[in-house]
C-alpha cells in the first residue's frame, strides 16, 4: 500500500515543500494528499513478482491456461 503523505500549513500561511522520496513539489492547497511515484513503482514491482510466483503454482497454470482457451 503506497504511503500518504499530507502537508500542514504553518503559521496560517500556504507554503510548498518537496516530497523526501521523489521530490516532487508538493502544494499545501492541494485537496488530495501526495502518493510518491517511487512507493506505486515498488508496489506494483512487488504485485508483479507475486504475480509472477503465482502462474507457476498448478492453479496459477491452470487459470493461463484457461485464459489462452477463452481468447
Amino acid at each position: 500500500m503506497p504511503r500518504r503523505r499530507v502537508y500542514t500549513v504553518m503559521y496560517g500561511f500556504m507554503y510548498r515543500a518537496a516530497c523526501p522520496d521523489c521530490g516532487r513539489v508538493i502544494d499545501a492547497n492541494e485537496g488530495e494528499p501526495h502518493v510518491c511515484v517511487i512507493d506505486v513503482r515498488r508496489a506494483v514491482a512487488d504485485f508483479e513478482a507475486a504475480f509472477a510466483l503465482w502462474l507457476e503454482t498448478p492453479s496459477g497454470r491452470f487459470a493461463a491456461w484457461d485464459a489462452a482457451r477463452r481468447r
